[in-house]
């Protein structure tokens, strides 16, 4: 008897979890970031000149 329940808890709560993981994959894949503009700064302190950009992301 309870060899049936645990593996009936089992069973219900791995069938919640697969649900969940194709709930979130599902809703992310088509979310994409947009950025309202980038700064491109010069670093210093090297023996060459790097850019270092930054990204203001839009919420």
């Amino acid at each position: 008897m309870k060899k049936n329940i645990l593996g009936a808890v089992v069973a219900f709560f791995v069938t919640v979890a697969f649900l969940i993981v194709v709930n979130d994959i599902r809703t992310n894949v088509h979310t994409e970031t947009e950025f309202n503009s980038v700064d491109v700064n010069a670093v210093k302190g090297s023996s060459q000149t790097q850019d270092l950009a930054t990204v203001d992301e839009e919420e």
